[in-house]
């Protein structure tokens, strides 16, 4: 799947003059409004000065989302309680209307990751930071030797203690991507590109 990155020039905001110094750290963002089954629904594009990360939101009336490596594959629910997956379908559609309207450009985002192969696998793990500064890994799993198109799965462990909390992505049950995941961390223990630190697990 592309990276995502909102380029809409035109309604670029600067908002540092906007913000109280609390959120400062915030240096520019782009927005895309639009409707879904008669919803209103806006995903942000968000720079920060501070690290010089670049992150997306999708934005509900109930609820925010965040893509924090713009893979296309949303992360995280960080307000509201709506279903990871129905969330990720809302954010596919925009995404999908803005490629078609040539507003999708590819970036590489600064993201500590670990890939393996197993068995018949790609797997990789990511670390995240959840708006709280705790941090979170995403486990993502691919056919070995398929491209980026191919179907893939996601699953995430929102207390990086090397328990999947959820499958956001895919058909495969907890239990089989869990006995993946497993390996994938203990393997990168072995190689020291993963650390343990108070029972959570992080990329270096």
């Amino acid at each position: 799947m592309k990276n995502v990155y909102i380029r809409l020039i035109s309604i670029v905001v600067l908002i540092l003059s906007l913000f109280d110094c609390a959120e400062k750290e915030i240096q520019g963002s782009a927005f895309y409004n639009f409707d879904y089954e008669g919803e209103e629904y806006r995903i942000r594009t968000v720079v920060s000065k501070e690290n010089g990360k670049v992150y997306n939101e999708l934005i509900g009336k109930k609820f925010v989302a965040f893509d924090y490596d713009q893979n296309g594959v949303l992360d995280e629910i960080t307000i509201g309680t709506i279903n990871l997956a129905d969330a990720q379908s809302i954010y596919e559609f925009a995404v999908n209307m803005l490629t078609m309207q040539n507003k999708v450009a590819k970036i590489k985002p600064k993201i500590n990751s670990y890939k393996i192969k197993i068995e018949n696998y790609t797997c990789e793990i990511k670390t995240f930071q959840h708006d709280n500064g705790e941090p979170f890994n995403q486990f993502k799993v691919v056919e070995k030797n398929a491209n980026e198109s191919s179907e893939f799965l996601i699953g995430i462990d929102y207390e990086a203690d090397g328990i999947l909390d959820t499958v956001a992505v895919g058909d495969m049950s907890l239990e089989q991507i869990q006995v993946l995941h497993s390996e994938v961390i203990t393997q990168g223990l072995k190689d020291n590109v993963l650390i343990k630190v108070d029972n959570q697990i992080f990329v270096k």
